[in-house]
């Protein structure tokens, strides 16, 4: 699945949006 991560902190996480569906990410 592609997608475009939109915002990513100093935390390590943010939110990715791929086939109009946002999904968070924690790494």
């Amino acid at each position: 699945m592609k997608g475009t991560i939109k915002k990513v902190t100093d935390k390590g996480f943010g939110f990715i949006t791929a086939e109009g569906m946002e999904k968070d990410l924690f790494f």
